[in-house]
C-alpha cells in the first residue's frame, strides 16, 4: 500500500480547511487565555495547537493549489 502524500492528510479538502481553522481558533484561544501562564504543560499545549493548526492549513493551501492545477 503506497503512502499518501503528507498533503492530503483528510479525506477532502474542505476537512483540511475545519481542521486547520479549528486548530487555529484553539491555538489563538490558548495564546490570548493563558497568556500569563507560563507552566511547562500550557507552552506544550500552545506550541502543538499552534503547529497542527498551520500543518492542516499548509495541507488545505497545497492541495487546493494542486487541485486547480489539475482542473
Amino acid at each position: 500500500m503506497a503512502r499518501q502524500p503528507w498533503w492530503r492528510a483528510t479525506k477532502t479538502l474542505e476537512q483540511s480547511k475545519r481542521a486547520g481553522m479549528l486548530y487555529a481558533a484553539l491555538a489563538a484561544l490558548s495564546w490570548t487565555l493563558w497568556h500569563g501562564d507560563s507552566s511547562p504543560l500550557m507552552w506544550l499545549v500552545k506550541i502543538t495547537f499552534t503547529v497542527v493548526g498551520l500543518y492542516f492549513l499548509a495541507a488545505w493551501y497545497v492541495r487546493r493549489s494542486r487541485e486547480e492545477e489539475a482542473g
